[in-house]
């Protein structure tokens, strides 16, 4: 015989596993669509007022000019920090043409040209309502401090944005990681909120990816009128997905770009190379909701949190038939071609015209 008591507990757990169904069938997301239309090669030996193009780190559309804003890498060893203005003409399949409309130098705060090796730009949005490009860097003149800016389009300083001492080196084993700070950088269309992330884990939070283990990178929201924080979240970078076949046998996985999707969701683009392989790139759909905002804590190791979560769109490697797949650091949305959304991606060829003998624009289409 049951008793009123069992039927309760029977009841209860029924209750629960159904708001548990319920929950995670909220949770679940619909996962875009991605599919490869075509890519294009700039060759690494073109030039721009004798200046070499290359080092592309993160790209922009400005829709209302059709315009490209693509940011370059160089720390003033081979020319001025700066970036371009890009013309890509695209049809429903492919990409027509890629011109190089302008260079543009990115000025310091007293609108000097930056000294070599005083900062690393890798990311650019540019902010239609404003009339500027946003930029990051992954350090400052000193190495301690990555850069968050505002810029005019002819590349004069406007303002700073504050950054939070968790990501300030000190002490040898807090802050940024060497060569893995803000990579990765979009805003919200309004332009109220700045999303940016760090390649990898900061020091004090844990170490970068490894062939066995991911690594937890920071995602920053920022409220760009006030300059405060809105929330900080935990991405769960994947382990490196191929191992090195050649000596020095170097690999990594870092995140190298995010576009913004809607309030809670971004696309997040994963950039792994494996010297005596090549490059893997891994496209995710994230999904902030959910997650514990850890702004308030200067390390997350030990602590109990819920990451972002992440659905899987693309993988483009090695063996991805049709493209050769390069060093991809940008993305951004692309025209709207027949009612069909488009991405496009961009490669950083580091100069290396031997090993990377192009800059590389892949166009995929979003459904």
């Amino acid at each position: 015989m049951v008793s009123k008591a069992q039927n309760l507990r029977t009841f209860m757990l029924m209750i629960h596993l159904l708001a548990t169904s319920v929950v995670a069938l909220l949770a679940q997301d619909t996962p875009l669509s991605l599919t490869v239309l075509d890519e294009y090669s700039i060759p690494s030996s073109t030039t721009r007022e004798g200046i070499l193009f290359g080092g592309i780190s993160g790209i922009s559309y400005d829709s209302e000019s059709n315009l490209y804003y693509a940011i370059s890498d160089d720390r003033a060893e081979r020319g001025p920090l700066r970036f371009y203005t890009l013309s890509i003409t695209i049809d429903e399949a492919s990409i027509q043409a890629v011109e190089i409309m302008d260079m543009i130098t990115l000025m310091d705060v007293d609108n000097s040209e930056f000294g070599a090796n005083a900062a690393d730009p890798e990311a650019i949005r540019f902010l239609p309502n404003s009339q500027t490009i946003l930029w990051a860097s992954e350090k400052d003149r000193r190495g301690n401090t990555p850069l968050l800016r505002e810029a005019s389009l002819d590349g004069n300083f406007v303002r700073d944005y504050t950054i939070p001492d968790i990501f300030v080196r000190s002490g040898g084993n807090h802050g940024i990681q060497e060569n893995s700070a803000f990579e990765a950088m979009d805003v919200s269309p309004d332009e109220s909120t700045i999303i940016i992330g760090t390649e990898s884990a900061l020091m004090q939070d844990g170490e970068p990816s490894t062939i066995d283990t991911g690594s937890p990178s920071r995602i920053w929201l920022i409220d760009r009128e006030t300059d405060e924080t809105i929330a900080q979240y935990v991405y769960p970078l994947e382990a490196i997905p191929v191992e090195a076949t050649l000596p020095p046998y170097s690999e990594d996985n870092g995140l190298s770009e995010l576009v913004y999707v809607d309030e809670t969701h971004f696309i997040a683009i994963e950039r792994s190379f494996a010297l005596g392989y090549g490059n893997t790139i891994n496209i995710y759909l994230a999904n902030l909701a959910g997650a514990t905002d850890v702004q308030a804590f200067d390390s997350i190791e030990g602590m109990d949190f819920v990451a972002i979560t992440k659905t899987h769109l693309l993988t483009l490697n090695e063996e991805t038939d049709g493209i050769d797949v390069d060093n991809i650091e940008g993305a951004t949305w692309g025209p709207t071609i027949d009612g069909q959304r488009t991405l496009l991606l961009i490669s950083d060829n580091n100069f290396n015209p031997v090993a990377q003998p192009y800059t590389e624009i892949i166009l995929l289409a979003v459904d």
